[in-house]
């Protein structure tokens, strides 16, 4: 089952689990990157006894994502060097 959310719920920055779904998925589309799925973890451990099983229905939280640190240099596009 599906659980109903309104559209207040996700504005808010709240996102409930549908079939198929992983926390690696739904940080990558929030994030960019899936392994900000920990943020997501972090935010709802309430919820979520084991990272690896969410269920369809639950509801979770999506923090904003948090600004990089300063003096933290992005990562390259491509990772090749010269050698």
């Amino acid at each position: 089952q599906r659980a109903e959310v309104s559209p207040q719920e996700v504005a808010e920055g709240r996102i409930v689990v549908q079939p198929g779904q992983n926390l690696w998925r739904i940080a990558r589309h929030a994030y960019g990157r899936g392994i900000q799925y920990v943020v997501i973890y972090q935010a709802n451990r309430t919820q979520i006894r084991d990272p690896h099983l969410i269920y369809p229905g639950q509801a979770f939280a999506i923090p904003a994502p948090a600004a990089p640190e300063r003096g933290t240099a992005a990562m390259p596009a491509s990772s090749s060097t010269s050698r």
